[in-house]
């Protein structure tokens, strides 16, 4: 009996010794973060200190404190009060939990601080300013004409409204609509003429129309027709009883249809050329696309030009234009996140597997992004984006912090290395508590057994 006790005393010591063996844990080091790599004066930019490991550490520059770490980051929101610089920097020494040593850790992060541009007024180009390569002879022409028009439209509208103003009964409109585009001016039961502009792409309009007395009968409404160019249609009130009549004018300019380019994967875009909305950043121009004059925008600083287009789905969008291979190269979104200018644009080659396209809200706007399939990385997103300086990069957003900064897909791991080692991770801790189970149990049991031996002594 004595000796069995002794030899399972000599096995449970030799369990809890293997049981106590240290599983791995990450070494102890620093790093400093930034959200943003520029910001404007007056702007915000966010330093984060992260650790591995346990101590102080020293942080210097745009923020002077001493901050407690273990495991665990910090963030500090600075304001860029002029232009220049910021800059953080971390010092000192951390418990490394694996080897028990002391680690010294460093680092540093910098932001650029720049002077927001003046936005510059831009001149819209009205229907009536002439085209460059017009002499002044068909300038004068173009004015004569434009004038003559609006002469004609305040004669008819005089005209009418004298006639209503002698009638013996109301032949004025209650409403009148359209179904596309918008009635220039605003419908006013008093103004008897009106335009509408409408994209190639409308074929037909419907007219719809109401009159203030009910027994007032209303001719010319429905559906209509539209030819390339200028279309007029009369909407005619008239009185059963009196046999008056009282005509409103709508004429309908539908636009020519615009030229059509190719991106690389062979898309076609219809070229917007008669509206340009402006851009901060871009300036007015035009460039010849097969010949003709296309209104754009350029930026020398992005060195980019930019088109309107239709897509295929006839939605509107600025997009990149390569005059060399002639053809599209990126749509082009103009957005503002977290204070700085920046555009949505194509990647030019995919994506590595790990990563979906989503669509991506931030700040109240939705923007055509990627996600990891990981539902580890379920608060991170990434945005392909080209700053003001026309650089171009991926960023990462982070939803509970609400955080954008650069990102690189040259990761040192991939996402199924990363997700296994969570998993590992998750297994090791759960060996862990297993093993302190046992060697509890173990504990109790040599106590136990050194009663028993004991009391066998005795």
């Amino acid at each position: 009996m004595k000796k069995l006790i002794k030899y399972i005393s000599i096995v449970i010591v030799f369990f809890i010794s293997i049981t106590s063996i240290d599983l791995p844990i990450q070494a102890a080091g620093a790093s400093v973060s930034v959200s943003a790599g520029q910001v404007y004066v007056g702007d915000s930019v966010t330093f984060t200190v992260s650790a591995t490991g346990a101590g102080y550490v020293n942080i210097s520059g745009a923020v002077n404190t001493s901050v407690w770490l273990e495991n665990n980051s910090q963030s500090f929101t600075v304001s860029a009060s002029s232009p220049g610089s910021l800059s953080v920097s971390i010092s000192g020494v951390l418990a490394d939990f694996t080897t028990e040593q002391d680690v010294p850790v460093s680092g540093s992060a910098v932001v650029q601080v720049i002077s927001r541009p003046q936005e510059q007024p831009v001149q819209p180009q009205t229907p009536s300013q002439p085209t460059p390569d017009q002499t002044p002879a068909q300038e004068e022409t173009t004015e004569q004409e434009s004038t003559s028009e609006e002469q004609k439209k305040e004669e008819k509208n005089n005209e009418e409204k004298e006639k209503q103003e002698n009638s013996s009964v109301n032949l004025r409109l209650a409403s009148l609509s359209v179904s596309q585009g918008t009635l220039s001016p605003e419908f006013s039961s008093d103004h008897y003429t009106y335009d509408v502009t409408v994209d190639n792409s409308v074929e037909s309009i419907e007219i719809d129309a109401s009159a203030q007395e009910n027994e007032i009968e209303i001719q010319g409404l429905g559906k209509k027709t539209l030819e390339v160019g200028t279309s007029t249609f009369e909407i005619i009130t008239s009185s059963p009883q009196t046999q008056e009549t009282s005509t409103y004018t709508i004429s309908v300019h539908r636009k020519e249809k615009g030229q059509i380019i190719k991106n690389k994967e062979g898309k076609k875009f219809e070229v917007i050329n008669d509206e340009i909305p402006a851009l901060d950043g871009f300036e007015q121009t035009t460039i010849s696309i097969d010949g003709k004059e296309v209104n754009a925008l350029v930026s020398n600083t992005k060195n980019i030009t930019l088109i309107y287009c239709f897509n295929e789905d006839q939605e509107k969008n600025f997009y990149i234009y390569n005059a060399e291979k002639e053809r599209i190269e990126s749509i082009y979104i103009p957005v503002t996140l977290f204070s700085k200018n920046y555009a949505v644009i194509d990647l030019e080659e995919e994506l590595n597997t790990g990563f979906k396209e989503a669509e991506i809200e931030i700040d109240s706007q939705v923007l055509p992004g990627y996600e990891f399939e990981s539902k580890d990385f379920r608060n991170y997103a990434l945005l392909y984006l080209m700053d003001e300086n026309g650089d171009t990069n991926f960023y990462q957003f982070e939803r509970s912090e609400n955080t954008l900064q650069k990102y690189s897909l040259a990761a040192p791991i991939t996402i199924k290395r990363y997700e296994s080692l969570l998993k590992r991770q998750s297994m090791d801790h759960k060996i862990m508590i297993g093993m302190l189970v046992v060697d509890i149990l173990l504990v109790i049991g040599l106590i136990v057994l050194l009663v028993l031996y004991k009391r066998s002594m005795s």
